[in-house]
């Protein structure tokens, strides 16, 4: 072994700065250090030599025997190569290109290895990326769901940097403060739901970069990627990996935002041209048979015939009441004029005025504001539920709440009326099939409680 590393050649090894070459002995104790090794993987020869290799493979690794199956490789086939993770003396992991070379004499016999360690970190982070973005494009363009493509991207960027936290947090409606919606990690419980004032690192991690997550002037919330306190700085090639994974973030958000846009825009357009035919269509030709209507009640003698025709005129006005109030429900202006909060007070304003139901509000603002880009969906349940209490209920008080709970945002409208069996309803005017339709579309479930002579609940919860 001595004369092997006093040998010109070796020296020569031992000189090249680009990698990290030394040299084991039969057992994996290091005997010989290079320079470039202390480059790549932080030791100076002092602090190393003497030392088992197992020093530079992660814990999970040395402690199931990687290392020594290594050598047993390397001594069987002469030579081994791999790629994995390694760690240097700070703490950092590195991606490395590793050939363990068996060192034998004139006999044969093991004198040791000679181990040369390449840092490949860069081209590793590289395909991580690529594969990372291609992944986040492709489960946006699939149309995957918001908490499941914030998931994706927190879950890739913790993995790209091996952070101890990555977390989405965006701004709720006010704009002062930053929510935790997903978070990723050892401390992901302990973030989770948090708020946080926006702008402001979060307390309770050591290194950490808070980027925001937005293009141009909107800024949608920010990405958050850390290490516990006293855990490992983040360097500056995985702060610019953090900033590109953000950038990233907010092109998918963003494209999912347009995309909800243009499909609302379609809607929208099929909304009017509905809203157009049943008020130049239907309305107008009931219009008409109910002026007829009333004028053969004018003229006919027979008082019983003309209440029954004054009955029937009666009822075409409440149809075209009620298609006049769908109509408005189907026009953009209903919604975009409004918040929807004062939307639903609208809704409960036209029961009381038209059916004499005292209606109760309590809508909470913040649910309303997240509910702004399907809110025509929303009002819809609520206009149809609110139709049939004044139809059907016989009710005298009602009460409509939009409140957030667990994630979710729930409209409940419940009346003190007659009540039914919501079994036996079906096919009778309830509309709830209807009703259940709309809420699946939306995302959500409705639930409908019922006794007779104790009134309804009709509760939606739509995903936030």
């Amino acid at each position: 072994m001595e004369r092997l590393l006093s040998g010109r050649r070796f020296q020569l090894v031992l000189q090249n700065i680009d990698y990290a070459v030394f040299l084991l002995d039969s057992g994996g104790i290091v005997r010989a250090w290079a320079p470039g090794a202390e480059h790549i993987l932080g030791y100076a020869a002092d602090d190393i030599l003497g030392r088992h290799f197992s020093v530079f493979y992660p814990a999970a690794e040395a402690e199931t025997g990687k290392p020594a199956r290594v050598l047993v490789e390397a001594t069987a086939a002469g030579r081994h190569e791999e790629e994995g993770w390694r760690i240097r003396r700070d703490g950092s992991r590195f991606w490395a290109n590793v050939v363990v070379t068996a060192l034998r004499d004139d006999d044969g016999g093991l004198r040791g290895f000679v181990k040369v360690t390449r840092d490949r970190t860069e081209r590793k982070q590289q395909d991580e990326r690529l594969r990372s973005a291609l992944e986040i494009a492709q489960a946006t363009l699939a149309g995957r769901d918001d908490a499941e493509l914030l998931r994706l991207i927190v879950v890739r960027a913790r993995e790209l940097v091996d952070a101890d936290l990555a977390a989405i947090a965006l701004e709720d409606p006010t704009g002062r403060e930053l929510v935790v919606q997903v978070a990723e990690g050892p401390l992901a419980e302990e973030f989770q739901g948090a708020r946080l004032p926006a702008g402001d690192a979060p307390a309770g991690l050591g290194a950490v970069v808070s980027t925001v997550l937005g293009s141009g002037d909107h800024r949608l919330g920010a990405l958050i990627v850390g290490n516990r306190p006293g855990g490992r700085p983040l360097t500056d090639a995985e702060r610019a990996i953090i900033e590109l994974q953000a950038a990233q973030a907010a092109v998918a958000m963003d494209y999912r935002r347009t995309r909800d846009e243009l499909q609302r825009l379609a809607i929208v357009k099929d909304r009017e041209r509905i809203g157009r035919e049943l008020h130049d269509g239907a309305i107008q030709s009931l219009f008409a048979v109910g002026m007829g209507l009333q004028g053969m009640a004018m003229l006919t003698p027979d008082a019983t015939l003309r209440e029954r025709l004054e009955g029937a005129v009666t009822q075409i006005d409440e149809v075209i009441r009620d298609l006049r109030g769908y109509i408005f429900g189907l026009r953009p202006g209903a919604v975009a004029d409004r918040q929807p909060g004062l939307a639903l007070d609208a809704l409960a304003h036209q029961l009381e005025e038209r059916h004499g139901v005292a209606c109760a509000v309590d809508v909470d603002a913040a649910t309303a504001s997240r509910l702004a880009g399907r809110a025509a969906e929303v009002l819809q349940v609520a206009r149809e539920a609110l139709a049939n209490v004044g139809r059907h209920a016989e009710a005298a008080t009602c009460r409509l709440s939009l409140r957030s709970r667990d994630d979710q945002a729930v409209l409940v409208i419940e009346d003190d009326g007659r009540g039914f069996v919501p079994e036996s309803a079906s096919g009778t005017g309830w509309g709830l099939r209807n009703l259940s339709e709309r809420a699946a579309a939306l995302g959500g479930s409705l639930e409908i409680t019922s006794v007779p002579g104790e009134g309804t609940t009709v509760t939606l919860r739509v995903p936030l």
